[in-house]
């Protein structure tokens, strides 16, 4: 069964907690803006019966600590003995709970003490580190690390919040909390039954007090090309990782790609401060063969654009608003995510070998996967070979598979016509035949049809195309007529 797209992702490599599906859209999630005590505010109005969810988040995460693990630790400590939720990102943090009208004072104070705790209480960092441990072994999957090294091959750097096991002292939890927790690193999103002007009061009581961060939020600018990086475990799997735009691109991406290579196939989006990062995996020993096929078909497609915002539940509200001001406070105007950039991140089945043995297996297997990986990174990378006259107007040639490929551009022209013809029909058929190139034109048609609906969510007729059965004497096929802007999604459907 093919899974849903899931968005904001983050939780997958975060450190725990589960990730939303892919919302539809909602006709009111921008909400009132502000800012109190050096906070940002963010609050969004819902009939809630009196009830509001708060999520605090603060612009640092994983990749600011000094080992990793700090920032777990350190967001963990900081919410010991509360009824608070802390969940860690590679790049951000957030601190929620869900609060009745009448206490929000009360929740509010409880969100200001854990963005202002400085000092490290050893019975509070001991506990954080056996929950570190703990979800360390819950995390321990194939596809999780495929996920990982994906990441990491695409950002250059390690990403996972819950970060290889390093042992982060107690002044380095002190200082990962003092250099970013604090005001003006923080927004307060809150969702439900409370006005804009009472939370901006009630924010400006509480969060008074609280410490500066002493640091700035550290920009990062996105890494360009494409690279791999690879591991020998117990199971076979691979994960793609690539930057979008923007969330909403990830997420109409990402459902169109996971339909395509059906199976076991699932992606998430992660909210860095580069950018959106979508990530694509895939179990199975051809993991890695059929993801790169597929990207390399869907990258030069356009999607669509739109940005979806949840409407199952304030929580998944929050998290949305939150990741997208982690993305937002960016890559310091230093340029946009490079679109042909991508990482991949590859878990080759092995793992029973020593590595102490002479002969190790697991190294050949590594050696063999590493060799494999980079001649299809350079096949894909290499552009098409045609045969022919290939011109701006007009291209009349062969690819190397020995298909004819002609094209002619009509600057007028707002639609678009797509003929996939194979040589044959009916002139070519023997008697015990007749009628099969008909047949094959026909069912061509239909499962065209059927594949917008499976790929796209959508129908033909909604996409304002159709196709036809293409048949003459001497070949068959089908048509395919649509909207000029959509002429990258019907090649593919023909």
């Amino acid at each position: 069964m093919i899974r849903r797209l899931l968005f904001l992702g983050w939780l997958t490599l975060a450190a725990c907690g589960g990730a939303p599906t892919a919302p539809p859209a909602h006709p009111s999630t921008e909400g009132v803006q502000d800012e109190a005590a050096g906070v940002q505010l963010r609050v969004i109005a819902r009939p809630t019966e009196e009830r509001v969810w708060l999520s605090l988040w603060v612009d640092a995460g994983a990749r600011d600590a000094a080992p990793l693990e700090a920032a777990a630790l350190g967001a963990w400590v900081a919410t010991a003995g509360t009824t608070l939720e802390a969940r860690v990102l590679a790049d951000g943090i957030e601190l929620s709970t869900p609060c009745r009208r009448e206490g929000l004072r009360g929740c509010l104070a409880a969100l200001a003490a854990a963005l202002g705790t400085r000092e490290v209480d050893p019975e509070a960092l001991a506990s954080a580190r056996r929950r570190l441990v703990g979800s360390r072994r819950a995390a321990v999957s194939p596809t999780r690390r495929a996920d990982a090294l994906a990441l990491a091959a695409l950002t250059e750097g390690p990403v996972d919040p819950l970060g290889p096991s390093e042992e982060a002292s107690p002044e380095a939890v002190a200082r990962f909390l003092g250099q970013h927790f604090g005001r003006g690193r923080a927004l307060l999103v809150a969702v439900g039954d409370v006005e804009a002007g009472a939370l901006r009061d009630a924010v400006g009581e509480t969060f008074g007090d609280v410490p500066l961060a002493s640091r700035d939020r550290a920009t990062q600018s996105p890494r360009a090309g494409q690279r791999s990086r690879l591991e020998v475990g117990d199971a076979p799997s691979a994960a793609v990782a690539s930057w979008q735009p923007h969330v909403g691109r990830a997420v109409s991406l990402g459902g169109r790609w996971v339909a395509r290579l059906g199976g076991d196939a699932s992606a998430d989006v992660f909210p860095l401060r580069e950018g959106a990062v979508l990530v694509v995996r895939r179990g199975g020993p051809d993991a890695a063969a059929r993801l790169m096929e597929s990207w390399a078909l869907l990258s030069v497609e356009p999607v669509a654009a739109a940005e979806a915002a949840p409407t199952d539940g304030p929580r998944t509200l929050a998290r949305w608003v939150g990741a997208q001001w982690i993305g937002a406070r960016g890559s310091g105007g230093e340029g946009e995510a490079p679109l042909d950039a991508l990482g991949l991140g590859v878990v080759l089945d092995g793992g029973r070998g020593d590595a102490l043995d002479e002969e190790d297996p697991d190294r050949a297997i590594a050696a063999h996967g590493r060799e494999a990986i980079e001649a299809m990174l350079a096949e894909i990378a290499a552009p098409p070979t045609l045969d022919g006259a290939v011109g701006s107007d007009a291209v009349d040639a062969r690819a190397e598979n020995g298909a004819r490929v002609v094209v002619r551009r009509l600057p007028d022209a707002s639609r678009v016509a797509i003929a996939v013809r194979f040589d044959g029909g009916p002139a070519r058929e023997t008697p015990p035949m007749h009628g099969v190139s008909a047949l094959c034109a026909r069912a061509a048609a239909v499962g065209c049809g059927a594949v917008a609906a499976e790929e796209l969510g959508r129908s033909l007729r909604a996409m304002g195309a159709r196709v036809s059965p293409l048949l003459d004497a001497s070949g068959w096929g089908l048509t395919v007529e649509g909207r000029g802007e959509d002429w990258a999604t019907l090649a593919h459907l023909a």
